[in-house]
């Protein structure tokens, strides 16, 4: 009888790992039409380039935003490990490829039910406005990926409770304002969420005794480098009153594009246009 349930446990398993599989062939399909018609225009293209031209110790700041603000340098760091690979259709590739494994992994993640993880990796997979954005290197469409890792690392959390999952859910607070400014709103959300959870969920005592000094360490690491690498140099060029003192639309005018943006749900589930705070920023179940 044991034998019996192991080999249709064992069964069960390959099968879904065939699918698993053969979704991810038909992403490498997809990402390579999609690499060919990819745009590399001024906001993409000059990721790219001063991420290829520039040593990263040079780079204190990123391409302007819509407020002719210029963004933290999260997305030229991203283009310099893009301007690696041979071609702009290689980095469109690479970069699509990347941004579809992390959908497969939240697919993965987010139910025990593996029928169900596949028909939310085809449905996600499936969404036109995704995989377009998936291959283009726009400062905001890199919230995208963020956000499906942070819920990602949540959805361990709550099956792991460790120190270390709960230390990587508030280290992504500083990833979406170093690509994008309007990603702090994305910050605050993850705070917020990563707050309640903690609070309502709480670490295990016997999981978070383990590895305890080497994980606070890596913390503090990571932390350093992001200060070092992103958020001090870009504060040393760019006063504080600049990010908040810009005009702004009505009150009223704000209140209508947000209430729109509602309307549109459930595409907004993926892509959230915040025109409340009068920014092109993307959140996810926010």
């Amino acid at each position: 009888m044991n034998e019996s349930m192991n080999k249709i446990t064992w069964n069960s398993n390959l099968l879904f790992f065939l699918f698993f599989l053969a979704l991810f062939l038909l992403a490498l399909i997809d990402s390579a039409y999609w690499a060919n018609v990819s745009q590399w225009r001024e906001d993409q293209g000059m990721n790219i380039w001063l991420g290829f031209t520039q040593k990263i110790s040079e780079i204190s700041i990123g391409i302007p935003s819509s407020r002719k603000i210029p963004n933290p340098n999260g997305a030229v760091f991203v283009g310099a490990v893009l301007s690696i690979f041979p071609s702009l259709w290689w980095s469109s590739f690479i970069l699509g490829i990347f941004n579809k494994i992390v959908i497969l992994l939240f697919s993965y993640l987010a139910f025990n039910n593996k029928k169900f993880s596949l028909l939310f990796a085809i449905l996600l997979l499936s969404l036109i406005n995704l995989r377009n954005a998936s291959c283009e290197l726009w400062n905001n469409w890199l919230l995208i990926s963020v956000n499906l890792l942070y819920f990602s690392v949540l959805i361990k959390y709550f099956k792991k409770r460790t120190f270390f999952y709960a230390m990587l859910i508030y280290l992504f607070i500083l990833l979406p304002p170093s690509f994008y400014l309007g990603g702090v709103l994305n910050s605050i959300c993850y705070f917020v969420c990563s707050t309640f959870v903690l609070y309502c969920f709480p670490v295990s005592e016997k999981k978070n005794a383990k590895n305890l000094s080497f994980n606070f360490i890596v913390l503090l690491i990571v932390i350093f480098l992001f200060v070092y690498y992103v958020y001090y140099p870009y504060f040393s060029t760019i006063e504080f009153k600049a990010l908040v003192d810009f005009p702004k639309p009505p009150i009223h005018l704000r209140l209508e594009r947000f209430i729109r943006e509602i309307i549109r749900f459930p595409l907004t589930l993926i892509f959230f246009f915040c025109s409340f705070f009068k920014c092109s920023n993307l959140l996810f179940f926010c």
